[in-house]
């Protein structure tokens, strides 16, 4: 194989620091994702640590969820909450806080960089179905009246099943 041009050795420096290296291969033509992967483990190359990645989006000042950072940073949601969990403590050295519980089924907390209060999730921030909504009143008499109704709620018997469910029990009959 030809050696490495500073050009694509360059390129595989931005990749790697971007972590689009799978995604982009074909900027690197002619070489394979265990070449690259090689190659930049030769260079001692290696992608940006989430922690790093994380202080940098949140250096602008804009609230987030991890849902967001992770959307924005190309890293799983449950990566991300994670580190949240161990910036966030204000025991340890708190980098990042709480600013407040956005509210829903699942209420999500939303971060902003510097130490502070962590805000709490009270029981006003999770929004719990009503279960005795119309959608569910309306559900249950249908239930109700399938129920009821003899005949709409049973499917109707295989005439096959009904006869083989004879035959073994006559059989049985006649073996005791």
């Amino acid at each position: 194989m030809a050696a490495w041009s500073e050009k694509e050795i360059a390129t595989l420096r931005r990749l790697i620091a971007k972590r689009q290296l799978k995604r982009s291969m074909h900027l690197l033509p002619g070489r394979t994702y265990v070449a690259a992967v090689t190659k930049a483990r030769d260079l001692n190359v290696s992608s940006v640590p989430l922690g790093e990645r994380v202080r940098d989006l949140m250096a602008d000042g804009v609230e987030r969820t991890s849902h967001e950072i992770g959307e924005a940073l190309r890293a799983s949601k449950k990566q991300v909450a994670a580190f949240m969990r161990t910036v966030t403590n204000p025991d340890g050295e708190q980098e990042f806080h709480v600013v407040r519980v956005a509210p829903g089924k699942f209420p999500m907390l939303v971060y902003a960089l510097g130490s502070g209060a962590n805000a709490r999730i009270s029981a006003a921030a999770v929004v719990r179905k009503d279960p005795a909504s119309a959608k569910d009143r309306m559900c249950n008499a249908k239930l109700d009246q399938r129920y009821r109704n003899k005949f709409a709620w049973w499917p109707r018997a295989d005439v096959a099943v009904v006869s083989a469910m004879n035959a073994m029990v006559s059989a049985g009959r006649a073996a005791a």
